[in-house]
């Protein structure tokens, strides 16, 4: 899962490169390649492979922080806040609760 952390990380830091134009800090949504080619797709499909093969929904050490950046990379590449990353947040949360992130850090270890 560490790997798909490191994908996530790579992913961020090339859409924050794409996203910078040369007069300030406003998003370019058109210099975003939605080819099957490019690095952005490359590494997305790299992410969704690690989560699959890291077996995400049995939890563990990453995953929650690989999840919540793969939800931001589809979040801040599509326009509208479509059906597919409403599941994704969904599935999210479950997994979350089931490694007890919901519970007082003061009383575990």
């Amino acid at each position: 899962m560490w790997i798909c952390l490191l994908f996530t990380i790579m992913c961020l830091g090339e859409l924050h490169q794409k996203s910078q134009s040369p007069t300030g800090n406003t998003p370019q949504m058109s210099t975003f390649d939605p080819s099957p080619a490019s690095s952005l797709s490359i590494f997305r499909e790299r992410i969704v492979q690690c989560l699959i093969l890291g077996k995400y929904t049995k939890g563990g050490p990453y995953v929650v922080e690989s999840l919540i950046q793969y939800y931001m990379i589809e979040h801040f590449l599509r326009q509208d806040a479509q059906f597919e990353i409403w599941i994704l947040l969904g599935m999210l949360i479950p997994i979350s609760l089931r490694m007890g992130l919901h519970r007082d850090p003061k009383h575990f270890s």
